[in-house]
């Protein structure tokens, strides 16, 4: 649908897809996470972040596209300081094979005011 690569040129049928402008409309808390060296560049998730009412931006500086792998503690640490809300499933040494898909963590359901550029 993108192309022969998702990473561009995008010359398939979603070449033209773009809903930032209705980012708006979602109306739930959301942390939006990236890593600084992620080809989602932190400047792309910014543009996220700001479309969002009241969206919080984390990026993980050591990271790249899994800071949920590569930085776990300070990853987990940060979706659990977030403010009052749906709360994510402890996964602790659980793999995502053995927890079911309705217990899987919705990461992007959060209440997060503030913006922090680092969470170290």
């Amino acid at each position: 649908m993108w192309g022969p690569s998702e990473f561009g040129p995008v010359t398939g049928r979603l070449r033209d897809w773009d809903v930032t402008g209705r980012l708006s409309e979602i109306q739930v808390p959301t942390l939006v996470t990236g890593g600084r060296h992620d080809e989602a560049r932190p400047a792309h998730l910014a543009v996220l972040a700001e479309g969002i009412r009241g969206a919080e931006l984390v990026i993980f500086e050591n990271s790249s596209h899994m800071a949920f792998i590569e930085e776990r503690r300070p990853y987990i640490q940060t979706v659990s300081d977030s403010p009052p809300g749906p709360k994510p499933v402890r996964l602790r040494d659980r793999t995502p094979e053995t927890v079911p898909r309705s217990r899987m963590p919705r990461l992007t359901a959060h209440r997060c005011p503030a913006r922090r550029e680092s969470a170290a």
